[in-house]
């Protein structure tokens, strides 16, 4: 087994499960664990790191390495979904016919491992032309994005960045952003017998539901990026009610918008809410509750130093290089948004990521592992702008 292989199997074993809001408690909940193995294997490296307190039990690995004057930012998230329903033993990495099973090993462990692994020889090896790296292992990337926002509010800096994902080995320049909050309908409880001494907040939110969907699809459908598609608003998930016998005095549900480059979370939330306002019949008010996750999208970075470097190392060892957009959203847009020129790259697909037995395959680990070490040589070297093609 190869080391970064071996790394991953380590690392896949230890449960970092975000609960993702709800009650969930035990040994492979949150991030502890992660965090204890991440600082150990840096300092049994001689690679100096510090600890980050981001909530109780949830702690940023800072790791950096000097070298030049070029700093490169390498991240990853600690935390993994949850493992509901998974048909494979979610802490036991398994390898069969290439593959390496396990909860994480796709989304996104294996990113880590190859980064810390290219990061591990860039030590040994010490070239005279390394910049300077710096490695963030970061918690709660799956639900609401504290780590990294906390890792960059107190000073996090660099010149340029890749997030660790599973991209297919592709480089991702753009990527929607996130903005989720729920919508409450309130009525006035009384028993079914005498229902209409009542008000029901599940057939008001049955009076909002459709004025939703017509804003998706008269406002954002045709409400296109040329990269990432239309921008989107799903309902993911209703609750109402107390008990069959009793009308119900109140009613959410959870939105889910998802925004393209240039859209700003709070302006989203406050065109749904004059949408309702103005294209709706409505007798009452919704209540709009403050967001839980806000995440802007991904811009294409101006400097491209960070997209032509990463071209040039999957083109030395893949053979070629692609660069695109995705739906999804990840810790790269707060980066952007925090003045560091980042791309999202990895092993792996995200087709693979949460599923019920996440796997991933052992030859892109080894393939990413050689990118990320040929990218930190290739940051090295001081180049002028006519140098960049």
């Amino acid at each position: 087994m190869s080391e970064v292989i071996d790394l991953l199997a380590q690392l896949v074993s230890i449960g970092s499960v975000n609960p993702m809001g709800r009650d969930l408690s035990g040994p492979d909940v949150l991030e502890t664990g992660m965090g204890n193995f991440l600082e150990q294997w840096f300092r049994e490296n001689d690679i100096p790191c510090e600890r980050q307190s981001v909530e109780p039990a949830r702690d940023n690995i800072i790791a950096r390495l000097e070298g030049g004057s070029r700093t490169v930012l390498l991240e990853a998230h600690q935390d993994v979904v949850p493992v509901d329903n998974m048909t494979i033993d979610p802490w036991k990495p398994t390898i069969q016919e290439g593959r390496m099973y396990g909860r994480g090993s796709c989304d996104t462990k294996a990113g880590m491992a190859a980064m810390m692994t290219a990061m591990r020889r860039l030590k040994i090896e010490s070239p005279s032309d390394a910049p300077t790296v710096i490695m963030a292992c970061v918690v709660d990337e799956e639900h609401q994005f504290t780590g990294i926002s906390a890792a960059c509010r107190t000073g996090l800096q660099a010149d340029m960045a890749i997030v660790a994902e599973p991209t297919e080995m592709k480089i991702v320049v753009a990527h929607k952003g996130v903005v989720r909050w729920n919508i409450v309908t309130e009525g006035l409880s009384t028993h079914s017998a005498r229902r209409d001494e009542g008000v029901s907040a599940i057939v008001r939110m049955a009076e909002v539901i459709p004025l939703l969907e017509r804003y998706h699809a008269e406002v954002l459908r045709p409400r296109t990026d040329p990269m990432l598609g239309n921008a989107t608003l799903s309902i993911g998930r209703i609750q109402g009610g107390t008990s069959v016998n009793t009308v119900p005095n109140r009613c959410e549900i959870e939105l889910d918008r998802r925004l393209l480059p240039g859209e700003e979370p709070i302006e989203a939330i406050e065109e749904v809410r004059t949408w309702l306002r103005e294209q709706g019949d409505l007798e009452f008010e919704p209540t709009f509750e403050p967001p839980r996750v806000i995440s802007r999208a991904l811009r294409p970075p101006e400097d491209q130093a960070v997209v032509e470097l990463l071209s040039e190392s999957c083109d030395a060892v893949l053979g070629q290089h692609t660069i695109e957009g995705v739906a999804y959203c990840t810790d790269a847009s707060v980066l952007d948004h925090a003045g560091i020129p980042s791309v999202v790259f990895g092993a792996g697909n995200i087709q693979q990521a949460h599923s019920a037995d996440e796997w991933i395959e052992i030859d892109q680990v080894e393939k990413a592992t050689e990118v990320f070490y040929d990218f930190l040589l290739r940051a090295g070297r001081v180049r002028t702008p006519e140098s960049i093609r």
